[in-house]
């Protein structure tokens, strides 16, 4: 196996080779083709109709190779303004090809990290590679299941005012939750900006389209008024928080020149613009046929001029929105973060180093905030600990939502366990049932596993399983060593409140199914669950007796069976074909 692996390495490092000798090694030509990348990215990211769109194994290799094709590409010009040539059909199949080119390579290198680590088979046959899962892949799909889940739940949920013997209240209605004695849940999220939502956006916005001759092909130009940008910033604003909320950046986290909060008022107010510039291409298409759409879709302007926008719309302080920006924004510096990203990447914004900026409006089709986030920490490792700081009391809070009122008491605070005077563990949260007298005990965990590197992610469930595991068998130490009554003192339950039963739960932002990548947890007596899964459970359980009980025990037994059609797909380097039988799959049914 090691062998036929060194092979694939071999014909991965010659390829790469021979695709970068094809690049020019002039800055302005270089620059030229880069700008086509994204033109052709964004073209098919966004608008692509039907008959123009890639196949997904494809397009998947052409996102996988962006970052390693524009190491290449992406390189510091003396030129004002962006070189520009006309987009061209030929143009956009010849970038995407190369782009195809370098994701092939990518992928090479992560199968051989997926075999390497039990999750792929390979076997050679004549001139050909193939490629098979193994069946712990399939476990990483019920993760993933599990936030649409939640997010259909929600959706069947907030359109009724009552839902299995939950009352369902708004967010105005939370705060005097706790001083009622009937069972409520709130989900309804609140856009502070629909108000601003204009029913007939389209007729508002054609009025506006004019094409604008560049000399090198007709591109998309138009107006815009307050009324419009408003309805776009309605649109944007539930996206941003969810993609905020997915990505661990709380408003409070604290970068130094600016916190949480003002860089998610920035990302929302460019993804406006961006969703702006989307609905407005289609329109100019059917208004305007001479316009190249293609060609129209990727935007650059100015650096000042964005940073300008930027705080007439939002008052912000200059200074301060140069901070936000210069964070989240490619630069030239940044080279060697593209060429070792394995992950699907797409900045919001990349500086071309001559005053002008170029916006890829390609990059909201992913959280921008998890692109945001690698992009930091490259520069600054340390980073990631400010990230860290304020997600175990926010998790907590989202988890206490779930036992409002006064039949719960919920301890604030990390609790520690002590013994001789030295900690032993840890306790992130309890919820105690004073109607029946059982205590959850609840670990959090909040790891970040939105990157594609095979051996991070390996190392990230390796780290949470035995995390889980460890904290279980010290927790169940401990309480023998000194009993109920001593953890119902540390944990200030006050008198009267008597722990009759006891149940540990784990508790993952995203991941809880390590089988996934290789490893399994080996305590019984802890309940381990993503938010999503966890979230859904105790909706589903409803406000019965023995909630602890019984939350324990769907999230113990709950197994799921996944079954998927392989979605098979190969392609050739050199003389050899690589064909990876159900890498790719759709769910069944």
């Amino acid at each position: 196996m090691s062998e036929i692996c060194d092979e694939i390495l071999k014909l991965a490092d010659d390829e790469l080779h021979r695709v970068a000798n094809t690049l020019p090694e002039d800055a302005t030509h270089s620059i030229a083709i880069f700008i086509e990348t994204l033109r052709a990215y964004d073209y098919n990211c966004i608008v692509a109709s039907t008959n123009d769109r890639i196949e997904f194994p494809d397009f998947y290799l052409i996102r996988m190779g962006w970052s390693l094709c524009s190491s290449y590409l992406f390189k510091k010009t003396d030129i004002q303004g962006i070189p520009v040539m006309e987009s061209t059909k030929e143009t956009r199949v010849d970038a995407l090809y190369l782009l195809q080119n370098f994701g092939r390579i990518i992928m090479l290198r992560r199968a051989v990290d997926m075999v390497e680590s039990g999750l792929l088979l390979v076997e050679k046959m004549e001139d050909t590679y193939v490629f098979k899962k193994t069946d712990l892949v399939d476990m990483q799909f019920i993760d993933k299941l599990s936030f649409p889940k939640l997010v259909e739940l929600e959706k069947k949920i907030s359109s009724v005012s009552f839902y299995n013997n939950w009352n369902i209240a708004s967010p105005e209605d939370l705060l005097d939750v706790p001083n009622i004695r009937r069972n409520f849940v709130g989900l309804n999220k609140k856009n502070e900006f629909k108000n601003y939502l204009i029913e007939d956006i389209d007729s508002k916005m054609l009025p506006l389209i004019f094409p604008w001759n560049s000399g090198h092909g007709v591109m998309m130009g138009y107006n815009t008024t307050e009324e419009i940008d408003y309805h776009f910033l309605s649109k944007a604003h539930p996206l941003v928080l969810s993609w905020r909320t997915d990505a661990g950046i709380h408003p409070s986290t604290d970068f130094i020149k600016f916190d949480g909060g003002e860089l998610t008022a920035i990302v929302l107010l460019i993804t406006s613009l961006y969703l702006k510039h989307g609905q407005f291409a289609p329109l100019a298409a059917k208004k305007h046929p001479e316009i190249s759409i293609p060609q129209s879709l990727t935007i650059w302007q100015p650096f000042e001029e964005l940073k300008n926008i930027i705080s007439d719309f939002t008052g912000m302080d200059i200074s301060k929105i140069s901070d936000i920006l210069n964070a989240m924004t490619l630069k030239i510096n940044d080279i060697m973060f593209l060429r070792n990203n394995t992950s699907i990447f797409m900045p919001l914004l990349i500086d071309m180093g001559n005053g002008y900026v170029v916006q890829p409006i390609s990059s909201i089709l992913t959280n921008p905030f998890q692109s945001i986030i690698n992009l930091m920490e490259y520069r600054n490792p340390q980073i990631r600990h400010s990230i860290s700081k304020p997600r175990e009391d926010w998790m907590r809070t989202e988890i206490y939502s779930l036992f409002l009122g006064e039949r719960y008491i919920r301890i604030e605070g990390n609790i520690n366990l002590k013994d001789k005077g030295k900690i032993v563990t840890d306790i992130d949260g309890a919820i105690y049932d004073k109607m029946n007298g059982e205590l959850a005990i609840i670990q959090i965990k909040w790891q970040d596993f939105f990157i594609n590197d095979v051996r991070k992610l390996r190392s990230k469930a390796h780290n949470l399983c035995k995390g889980f595991d460890e904290w279980a068998t010290r927790v169940e130490k401990w309480i023998k060593a000194n009993g109920l009554q001593e953890l119902s003192k540390n944990l200030r339950l006050g008198k009267g409140n008597t722990i009759k039963s006891l149940y540990l739960f784990g508790i993952s932002r995203t991941v809880s199914q390590t089988g996934g990548y290789g490893y399994s947890t080996e305590r019984q007596n802890i309940a381990i669950s993503n938010m999503p899964m966890f979230v859904k459970s105790r909706f589903e359980i409803g406000p019965v007796d023995n909630v602890i009980q019984k939350l324990f025990n769907e999230l113990k037994t709950t197994s799921q069976i996944i079954e998927t059609i392989p979605y098979p797909f190969e392609f050739r380097i050199s003389n050899f074909n690589f064909h990876f039988e159900d890498l790719h799959c759709t769910l069944k049914d």
